[in-house]
């Protein structure tokens, strides 16, 4: 819950970093190609920038949704949510 109490420019900052990481990964994977390395270790290396730039693409994903369910400006509401979800929710 505390990865909800950074500010708006955190947030950007977080998904630019996301976003330059995985465009590197795909980068990097493109040059596999070119590399001249065995056909084993080149394949083994592919697989592992996918998982890398899968986990990223993940994490974006999740960033993303975190700041779409709780906007920065409603921050200022974060320590009144667990008495709010003790008397009720949106269902009842």
């Amino acid at each position: 819950m505390s990865d909800l109490l950074i500010s708006q420019n955190d947030n950007i900052k977080v998904l630019e970093y996301l976003v330059r990481s995985q465009v590197q990964k795909e980068e990097e994977r493109e040059q596999l190609s070119h590399s001249g390395l065995p056909a084993a270790f080149e394949d083994e290396k592919r697989t592992e920038l996918d998982h890398e730039i899968q986990r990223m693409r993940h994490q974006f994903e999740e960033h993303l949704e975190r700041i779409e369910l709780f906007p920065s400006r409603h921050v200022r509401h974060l320590p009144k949510l667990g008495e709010f979800w003790l008397d009720g929710n949106y269902s009842d």
